[in-house]
């Protein structure tokens, strides 16, 4: 049986990890999901150290909207639907020390 959902925020941060780093279906089990997490972790990186993110002209529009869970719309372009705007561009060359 899963844990209930976590309260406070406090308690969020290591849900994902409480539910699904276990041992109850033995040590194969826990190794993928470790392996999943690190995957995951070496992509955020990666993305992180190759490209800049930031806010677009339209992001100073985003409105929160509700549905059956909140969305984000742009205001005056809700017909296309849930947008996040996102300025993405190729990161400088770091200098080797």
């Amino acid at each position: 049986m899963a844990d209930p959902v976590p309260a406070s925020d406090t308690d969020s941060r290591t849900y994902l990890y409480r539910s699904s780093l276990n041992f109850d279906h033995g040590s194969p089990r826990f190794l993928v999901t470790i392996s999943r997490v690190l995957e995951m972790q070496v992509f955020l990186v990666e993305l992180l150290n190759h490209f800049e993110f930031g806010m677009s002209e339209a992001s100073k529009k985003i409105r929160r909207q509700a549905s059956v869970v909140m969305v984000a719309t742009v205001r005056g372009e809700e017909e296309k639907g849930v947008q996040m705007p996102l300025k993405v561009k190729f990161a400088p060359p770091e200098e080797d020390f």
